[in-house]
């Protein structure tokens, strides 16, 4: 099947997108942590992305400090957050003051709508990339 093969070529494909684009791309590469620990110094940010790549990307970021940032690789699907992280030790959904930041597509936007239009559907609002990586809508 193919969403098959791209599951299992996942971590290829985001590193190789990755290698490509450097940090021109996506939270992935700190594009969100780095703004928010400007905006807030006293942050402390728990990072996580599939590709080792990324978390490469975001250590050699002239704004990474370790005393601010954790980053480590992990698949969200598979891995327990709490080796990385202690339970109860961070709210990691709110910000301060309170905020709440979510990085999200919707069904039916622009995103979804490019691919759809060119064939990538593999199964229900499950798209593969040019590049191989997928996206669930």
């Amino acid at each position: 099947m193919l969403a098959e093969k791209y599951e299992r070529g996942a971590k290829r494909y985001w590193d190789e997108f990755y290698k490509r684009h450097q940090d021109k791309v996506g939270c992935g590469a700190g594009n969100t942590i780095f703004p928010v620990i400007a905006s807030y110094p006293d942050v402390f940010v728990y990072a996580c992305d599939f590709s080792s790549r990324a978390i490469e990307l975001v250590k050699m970021h002239k704004g990474f400090k370790e005393s601010c940032v954790s980053v480590f690789v992990s698949d969200l699907t598979a891995d327990d957050l709490c080796k990385e992280i202690s339970p109860s030790s961070v709210d990691i959904v709110t910000m301060p003051n309170g905020y709440v930041l979510f990085r999200d597509y919707a069904a039916g936007d622009l995103a979804q709508e490019k691919l759809s239009g060119k064939a990538q559907k593999i199964n229900d609002n499950f798209y593969v990339r040019g590049d191989g990586t997928v996206s669930f809508q």
